[in-house]
Formats: structure tokens, C-alpha cells, sequence
């Protein structure tokens, strides 16, 4: 009886350190998730206005040998 009753003890002890680091891992990869999810709104933010000031050039450019001829 002694047996099954530190067996058990084993076993729960090991299973609230595993759940305990296993949620530790899913809190830490849902902030990672939100963080990559603000570096993709600076990022997309960032090509949008990349975009712009390329048009803006073309524009420039365009402009430029309309006067030209």
C-alpha cells in the first residue's frame, strides 16, 4: 500500500510541474504571438508609406520629363 500511495504522489507531483511549466511556455509564445503582431502593423505601416514616397518619385519623375521634352 505504501507502494501505490508514493507512486501517486510521484505522479502528481510531476504532472502540476509539468502543466505548470507547460502554461509558463503558452504565456510566453502568446506574448511572443502579440509582439509579432506589432512589429507586423510597424512593418506593414512602414511599406504603405514606402509605397507612397516611390508613387510620389514616379510622380516626380514623370514630371520631370514631361518638362524636359
Amino acid at each position: 500500500m505504501y507502494w501505490v500511495f508514493l507512486i501517486t504522489v510521484t505522479c502528481v507531483v510531476s504532472l502540476v510541474i509539468t502543466a505548470a511549466f507547460g502554461w509558463r511556455v503558452f504565456v510566453a509564445a502568446k506574448g511572443l504571438i502579440r509582439e509579432l503582431r506589432k512589429t507586423s502593423a510597424v512593418l506593414n505601416d512602414a511599406s504603405q508609406t514606402l509605397r507612397g514616397v516611390q508613387e510620389m518619385e514616379g510622380v516626380k519623375a514623370l514630371r520631370a520629363r514631361a518638362q524636359a521634352d
